[in-house]
């Protein structure tokens, strides 16, 4: 009877450990990420007035499944120091309307892409970072762009200089066809420039070239002579 008893209590304490176990909620000791999620719905939202430095991404592709820990740390220390800057990720894969949003936007020629400036106008100044995809050569990057401040656009004047905030109020002002000629000329006086440049630098690497290949007959000859007067002086101290 004892026995019985014993084995019973025995039993019961065995299902009420199991089952206080199973009613512990599970938790999840993973860290939240640094990494800001960014959508076609909370873009502009997000990116307002900052510095941006986004990953367009896939979770099925292979290289961007590579990327995510270095990304993770990158933004784990950018995102912590520089106020003005959002380091986000948009996945282009989640669903058709943000794949067509990433593609038209941001003009895709693969994944991952990631593009760092001014986010304004549905990221039309953006551009392409191809360099170093380590953590360390990310944070060194992330870091470089942060340190020139906010960018200086016509979403964000606050960042610019009195000089800028009067280009632009004077801009404001001019009608579509006063904007495209001036445009068209500034574009004008970039090509004259360019060609002006580039013949001054052939210019500089010509006179480069003559100048080493004289200092080149130069040497020569200061070297001969002193081998020369070295022999002589040898051949006198040797008799």
């Amino acid at each position: 009877m004892i026995i019985q008893l014993c084995f019973k209590i025995y039993v019961l304490s065995i299902l009420l450990v199991s089952r206080s176990k199973a009613d512990v909620p599970t938790i999840d000791k993973t860290p939240p990420s640094s990494v800001v999620i960014i959508t076609k719905d909370n873009y502009t939202k997000i990116t307002s007035s900052k510095t941006v430095f986004l990953k367009l991404f896939s979770p099925k592709c292979a290289h961007c499944q590579s990327l995510a820990p270095a990304w993770e740390e990158m933004a784990q220390k950018c995102n912590a120091k520089h106020e003005h800057m959002v380091v986000g990720e948009i996945d282009c894969a989640s669903d058709s309307v943000q794949n067509q949003w990433c593609h038209s936007n941001f003009q895709l020629s693969g994944l991952p892409t990631m593009l760092y400036g001014e986010p304004s106008l549905e990221g039309v100044h953006l551009e392409e970072y191809a360099g170093d995809r380590s953590a360390s050569g990310l944070s060194r990057f992330c870091h470089q762009i942060a340190k020139n401040g906010p960018i200086c656009t016509a979403s964000n004047l606050q960042a610019c200089d009195t000089k800028t905030n009067k280009d632009y109020e004077t801009y404001w002002g001019w009608s579509g066809e006063q904007l495209d000629t001036a445009i068209k000329e500034h574009e004008n006086d970039l090509k004259t420039l360019e060609q002006q440049y580039q013949e001054l630098f052939e210019e500089l690497h010509n006179n480069y070239n003559a100048a080493a290949s004289k200092r080149q007959s130069n040497f020569a000859e200061r070297k001969a002579n002193i081998r020369i007067l070295k022999e002589i002086k040898n051949t006198i101290e040797s008799r």
